[in-house]
């Protein structure tokens, strides 16, 4: 655990540096759903899979005791695949407003 937040920027550079080589060969938008793309498979998917599990067990409306045995399960249900496509949707989309507002010189 000692060693998370140094992960976690070296993560980032990576997902920022693999942005920057892809906007110099694409659209914006293909650049950043790259960053986001890059971003999970440095990481091991391993948010994203939490995220899946979390939605499969809450989002499916059953007691507790069901919701934690759904959540162990390692086979992912239709929430978890909604779930995760809006959470990646989100993340480019506001990457690439973001990084727009930086390339543009637009201010909020």
């Amino acid at each position: 655990m000692r060693y998370y937040p140094l992960v976690g920027v070296v993560i980032g550079i990576l997902s920022a540096e693999l942005y920057g080589g892809s906007l110099r060969l694409f659209s914006p938008w293909v650049a950043t759903t790259l960053a986001i793309v890059g971003l999970v498979l440095f990481s091991g998917a391993l948010h994203v899979d939490g995220f899946a599990d979390m939605c499969d067990g809450f989002y499916g409306q059953r007691k507790r005791d069901q919701i934690l045995a759904i959540m162990k399960d390692s086979h992912s249900g239709a929430m978890a695949i909604v779930g995760v496509a809006c959470l990646l949707a989100l993340k480019i989309a506001f990457l690439e407003a973001w990084t727009c507002t930086a390339r543009c010189g637009v201010s909020s």
